[in-house]
């Protein structure tokens, strides 16, 4: 069973921006979770760095590609 997938940081700004009504409404939402948005970002980098290493550690000859994570955790179908 796969796990629900997350959305990105980038895929939420995308989502605003398409989603607000004028430049101003975004604008407003940005200035109200840009710091989120940013928090979202570094834990997304742990949380993948972690995986690899944990990886490693359980499959020294299975090189871990950083795109397997994002894969896994975020790609829509």
């Amino acid at each position: 069973m796969n796990p629900k997938k997350k959305t990105t940081p980038l895929e939420a700004l995308h989502q605003a921006y398409d989603e607000a009504a004028n430049a101003v409404e975004f604008c407003n939402w940005y200035s109200l979770n840009h710091l989120k948005l940013k928090n979202d970002e570094k834990q997304l980098i742990i949380d993948t760095w972690d995986e690899a290493i944990d990886d490693a550690t359980q499959d020294i000859d299975h090189a871990f590609n950083g795109a397997e994570y994002w894969l896994i955790n975020y790609k829509k179908p």
